[in-house]
């Protein structure tokens, strides 16, 4: 026997425990290398804990919702359970097959000899059992024909009977009843996830730390829906990867936030903590919460690496593989609402940074270009900030600069 432990796993350097999310697996159980055996919560992220070898689970040392520490014991398993397995396995597969090619042939050769004796014995019964059958087939049909005479007569008395009442009555009060039959009302109580407590619990201290303004304006996507409708497949043949807007909103944030460096600043006990660096966090929803990977120096990478890393990180999300080192960090953040249709809202900044750009729904609106409206692709675009460390009058160049950036892009390709 070859007893293999596993353990709580390193995932990074700022987690120290985590907690046991779901358990897929029972003792006992045959898993193959990269099955799943169970999920831990951290306060940034759902790791899932995979077996590394082919073999049979034996003992479960925790339980769901279990607090354990990084390199505590999860369980035990035995590698060498499934070769002695596969070998009983396939010794009792070659009985069943020498089996199954000789009793068939015994099997009909009792057959046929009692069907000859059947055959035999029931010559002179045959035909008086014929007709007790066609007797008993006609009164059965005279019987369903009673019944079904009697069903239609009282299906006409229904409606006879229901003359008196208005379609629309008799529809709501059937529909009454199917809801009142068919309606269930329960309640169920599931705890919150240690991820969804972490993201509660920032929103919360976010709120009650900072003192959140939002401040808006709308973009003419014009510009940029003509560059993607010009160059989108060209684009996915040479990086195969689609053309998207977020990263031209990150680029144009990263030379925004150059600009107007106090947007990347932050507060650190009673001092304001100034950087040369851009690291932009993006978004992503996922099934257990929503979780913010960082573009590390979005403002020396250009919109292709941009992109490429947006889909990247994406991708871990939703697959369940994002790693601590690519949530850790971020100078700003950027949320998009407008992939679920939201039109307007007023983002909760990510602490400990000062502001975060919401995007929303492109929808087609009458605007005003050259003293003439003209029907063009909007975007409205929130930035809420920290009004602590920044004024409104910088927040609104800096969200005016975006906004250039945007209907202008190829400035953001010749730097000006």
């Amino acid at each position: 026997m070859s007893i293999i432990e596993i353990k709580v796993p390193t995932m990074g350097e700022s987690v120290v425990d985590a907690v046991v999310g779901s358990i897929n697996k029972n003792a006992g159980d045959v898993v193959k290398k990269d099955d799943v055996i169970m999920t831990l919560e951290t306060d940034k992220v759902a790791v899932d804990v995979v077996a590394p070898k082919d073999g049979k689970l034996l003992e479960f040392i925790v339980q769901e919702s279990s607090e354990v520490k990084i390199g505590a014991l999860l369980c035990t398993m035995d590698d060498e359970v499934v070769a002695n397995n596969v070998n009983v396995a396939d010794r009792s597969k070659s009985k069943i097959n020498i089996t199954q090619t000789t009793d068939p042939v015994i099997q009909e050769g009792a057959i046929s000899n009692d069907a000859k004796l059947a055959n035999v014995s029931n010559k002179n019964e045959s035909h008086s059992a014929s007709d007790k059958d066609l007797a008993l087939a006609k009164d059965n049909i005279g019987s369903k024909n009673t019944s079904s005479a009697m069903q239609t007569n009282s299906k006409e008395s229904d409606i006879d009977s229901n003359t008196n009442k208005s379609p629309i009555d008799n529809d709501f009060a059937m529909s009454k009843t199917r809801d009142l039959s068919m309606r269930t009302r329960e309640e169920k109580s599931i705890k919150m996830t240690r991820l969804r407590s972490r993201i509660a619990e920032r929103l919360k201290q976010s709120q009650n730390d900072a003192a959140i303004l939002t401040t808006f304006n709308e973009i003419d996507m014009s510009s940029l829906l003509m560059l993607k409708n010009k160059h989108q497949d060209n684009f996915l043949l040479k990086h195969k990867i689609k053309f998207g807007f977020t990263s031209f909103f990150v680029k144009a944030a990263a030379m925004a936030l150059l600009e107007v460096p106090i947007v990347n600043a932050s507060i650190d006990n009673g001092y304001v903590l100034h950087r040369n660096y851009v690291d932009i966090g993006v978004a992503v929803s996922t099934n257990k919460g929503l979780v913010v990977p960082i573009i590390h120096n979005a403002d020396i990478m250009d919109v292709v690496a941009i992109e490429r890393d947006i889909k990247v990180y994406a991708n871990k999300a939703k697959n369940g593989t994002i790693a601590i080192d690519d949530l850790t960090g971020g100078t700003f953040s950027i949320t998009n609402g407008g992939v679920f249709g939201s039109l307007l809202s007023t983002p909760i900044i990510n602490p400990p940074q000062s502001a975060i750009l919401g995007l929303h729904a492109i929808k087609d609106r009458a605007v005003v270009v050259d003293g003439e409206v003209k029907v063009r692709p909007m975007m409205y675009v929130a930035l809420s900030y920290d009004h602590r460390i920044i004024d409104g009058h910088e927040a609104v160049i800096f969200l005016c600069s975006i906004r250039e950036y945007i209907e202008d892009c190829a400035r953001m390709l010749i730097s000006v």
